[in-house]
């Protein structure tokens, strides 16, 4: 209310006087809301600690997704009750939960035989055609990945991009080599089982 009265004014009588008390009122309430809604959140997980469902959990938790937060991610809480709300804290505390969920034990496993010496990969050749194809077959909807390049770009500029990345993916297997650009993904953290990993729809293509 106060914010939008200060706007008026400001509107009214455009000078420095009136917009510094139009910035400090949206200021002030910009940080009521945000307490505002870190309180509900802190409130309603509260209300959850004895709920034994976790689809309990994951129906607020979308909700605030929706509703409440503009990040993809709403704030996160530590086992101490502090909370991550930079994008880094939220990181570093969705990679150490996966950590120590994580029960794979890898140690006496046996690495796969290497293969013989006389083994050999017969020569691939790749067409433009191919690669034209599937640039044409993609979904312009999926995610990218660290790169940057939206698949709707990439199935829209099929024909002249395919020419380059069949020389380009060619000259890969001819050296055996990958760009080490391509090879980084992104990792989604979502309640399933496993995080999404978004890689470059190029790298996919090879």
């Amino acid at each position: 209310m106060i914010r939008e009265v200060a706007h008026k004014r400001y509107l009214s009588l455009i000078s420095p006087e009136s917009h510094a008390l139009y910035i400090s009122a949206w200021n002030h309430a910009k940080s009521v809301l945000q307490l505002a809604k870190h309180s509900f959140i802190n409130r309603k997980c509260q209300n959850l600690s004895n709920s034994n469902s976790s689809q309990d959990f994951w129906h607020l938790a979308k909700n605030i997704s929706n509703n409440f937060t503009s990040s993809p991610r709403p704030p996160l809480f530590h086992l101490n009750g502090t909370t991550a709300i930079s994008s880094v804290s939220k990181d570093e505390l969705f990679s150490q939960t996966f950590v120590n969920n994580s029960t794979l034990d890898d140690s006496r496993l046996v690495p796969p035989s290497p293969p013989p010496s006389d083994y050999f990969i017969p020569s691939i050749k790749v067409l433009h055609n191919d690669v034209f194809h599937v640039h044409a077959a993609l979904k312009p909807r999926k995610a990218y990945g660290p790169d940057g390049v939206p698949p709707i770009v990439l199935k829209n500029c099929a024909s002249v991009l395919a020419p380059c990345q069949a020389k380009l993916f060619q000259f890969c297997l001819l050296i055996s080599t990958f760009p080490s650009c391509r090879k980084f993904t992104y990792i989604q953290p979502v309640p399933k089982k496993h995080p999404i990993a978004l890689t470059s729809c190029l790298s996919k293509f090879f």
